[in-house]
């Protein structure tokens, strides 16, 4: 197991998964993987539950809103620096869609 924290570690271009201690990469070691990113790849509808949380590594994640005229905005991106699902904490508010707007790695 050392060797795989290590390896996450080393290997890790996020910036939240590399600043984490050793025990914490421990804590969520099982539950990592690599998923490739694809545009436009729609990894989150408004009102849907959440299934998974990106960890960005060279992939831009955007997340979208509706305006009152039926269309759709970017309100904000995510890459390498964060982690995508920052919206959870907004889901009761805000109707909020996310999609890859960069394809890449996680």
């Amino acid at each position: 197991m050392e060797n795989q924290i290590r390896a996450i570690k080393l290997s890790s271009r996020n910036q939240i998964l590399d600043s984490l201690s050793t025990d914490e990469t421990r804590t969520i070691l099982s539950d990592l993987k690599h998923v490739q990113l694809l545009r436009p790849q729609v990894l989150y509808e408004a009102g849907k539950p959440l299934e998974r949380i990106y960890f960005p590594e060279d992939a831009v994640i955007s997340f979208f809103g509706d305006t009152r005229e039926g269309g759709r905005i970017e309100l904000w991106s995510v890459g390498d620096e964060g982690f995508a699902d920052l919206a959870a904490c907004l889901r009761s508010l805000l109707p909020i869609a996310q999609s890859c707007r960069l394809p890449g790695l996680r």
